[in-house]
């Protein structure tokens, strides 16, 4: 799920599992928000660039996406470009998930 995949990247980079995280819908599409920001992750189908720019604009120090994710080809390859503009300090990961059911 989702929430698997958030937890595996807050132990990756070492957050402390006590941090709040809440979850928001941001045009249209859920996202997890962790220790108020720090972390911003969208696993969810269909990502296009307002999704990416709205979570660019929160300026999280992390930003996460599954790269089934996007809704085509050319909102993975902006994803770079519209955080550099938006967010430029912003660590971005692609995660790749080998299965991944929609739930």
């Amino acid at each position: 799920t989702g929430l698997d995949l958030l937890y595996g990247v807050i132990l990756d980079w070492g957050i402390n599992l006590s941090v709040p995280e809440k979850t928001e819908v941001v045009d249209g599409k859920k996202i997890y928000i962790v220790d108020d920001g720090t972390l911003i992750a969208c696993f969810e189908a269909n990502v296009d660039q307002d999704t990416i720019k709205s979570i660019a604009r929160m300026k999280p120090a992390y930003a996460v996406f599954r790269d089934g994710s996007f809704r085509d080809s050319s909102n993975k390859i902006n994803l770079g470009e519209i955080f550099k503009v938006q967010s430029p300090d912003t660590v971005i990961k692609v995660m790749r998930c080998k299965r991944w059911s929609a739930r």
